[in-house]
């Protein structure tokens, strides 16, 4: 019984500690007719400023011929964005939306700093909670917009529920 506890535990520690000490959070979205994958880092400077580091793949099927052009996210902490990379930033930020287009890409690599309040108390998933990709036809028109989804925690779970699977078989050996 007492083995099961601590499997039990280190099972937990996992799922718990797991996602703070990862650098990057990956992300995937699908809409209509789009779809991508790609990383976030988000980089906490201080409570007034932060840095975010987005990378972007265009995984929609080549006969769709769809482009990514553009993301936005809002937290009502951020006044303010500086943006990097390809791309105009069209939302600055100020109202607590950062908005930025770029041309017809099919990968894409940005880098954001922050300025607002709060910063440090903000993590990637609550960053993610109203991020959405658009994308473009070969004309320039969006024709699509994709939300975030977070596949890691339903990961984290089966990791779980596999090493206490693990555990369990070790013991009825041990018992027999």
């Amino acid at each position: 019984m007492k083995s099961i506890r601590v499997i039990f535990f280190i099972c937990l520690a996992c799922m718990v500690g797991w996602p703070v000490t990862v650098a990057a959070l990956p992300i995937s979205g699908q809409g209509n007719v789009g779809s991508f994958s790609g990383e976030i880092h988000y980089f906490p400077e201080n409570s007034d400023v932060a840095y975010v580091k987005l990378g972007l793949q265009n995984t929609s099927p080549e006969s769709q011929y769809v482009y990514l052009a553009g993301v936005t996210f809002s937290n009502p902490s951020i006044l303010g964005a500086w943006f990097e990379g390809t791309g105009t930033l069209r939302q600055d930020g100020s109202n607590g939306e950062v908005l930025v287009y770029f041309g017809q890409e099919k990968e894409v690599w940005l880098s954001l700093a922050l300025k607002g309040e709060k910063l440090d108390t903000i993590r990637e998933e609550k960053l993610l909670s109203n991020f959405a990709v658009f994308f473009s036809s070969k004309d320039g028109n969006i024709v699509d917009k994709a939300s975030v989804s977070l596949s890691e925690p339903s990961a984290l779970i089966l990791l779980g529920i596999g090493l206490l699977g693990l555990g369990v078989a070790g013991r009825r050996k041990n018992t027999e």
